[in-house]
């Protein structure tokens, strides 16, 4: 097996364990909303915020390098006399 399907694994195990160790309901006070629900799927949509956002910030700061790069002028050699 690949390292990677190991891993996918291992934290499928891990979020299954979460799971039904979280199952009780709890509430989930934001502002003028009261969100009951149970505590596994708060995390998980916790987890699932943190992910957006980071991979947001990872494609912006992707799209600026690569502005940089399209903006420097390319080196060419020059011919030999």
């Amino acid at each position: 097996m690949k390292a990677k399907n190991v891993f996918l694994l291992v934290i499928l195990a891990l979020l299954a364990i979460l799971a039904f160790q979280n199952s009780g309901l709890r509430d989930f006070k934001l502002l003028f909303w009261a969100i009951y629900a149970p505590m596994f799927v708060l995390i998980l949509i916790s987890f699932l915020v943190g992910f957006v956002t980071g991979f947001i910030a990872s494609r912006r700061e992707r799209k600026k390098e690569s502005k940089k790069q399209d903006e420097k002028p390319a080196l060419t050699p020059s011919p030999k006399s």
